[in-house]
């Protein structure tokens, strides 16, 4: 089975963090919504499947998802 991971909807509260960890790794301020999901989907699989398995809020995937963004996106 695959999954579209694109397609994934978050409440605010998810797209607060995701906001946050955006935020401390890249320093971009700001973001709409759409933008958060914009580097949403610009996550590896592994990530993206960590984060609905254990939530966005979870501290390793936190730290996943800010290592990727400080390795990819500066």
């Amino acid at each position: 089975m695959k999954i579209d991971l694109t397609k994934v909807e978050f409440d605010q509260d998810d797209l607060n963090t995701l906001h946050d960890v955006i935020f401390n790794a890249l320093e971009k301020e700001d973001l709409t919504n759409d933008e958060i999901m914009d580097y949403w989907n610009k996550f590896p699989e592994d990530i993206k499947l960590d984060a609905l398995k254990w939530g966005v809020t979870d501290s390793p995937t936190r730290d996943k998802m800010y290592v990727w963004l400080q390795e990819n996106c500066l």
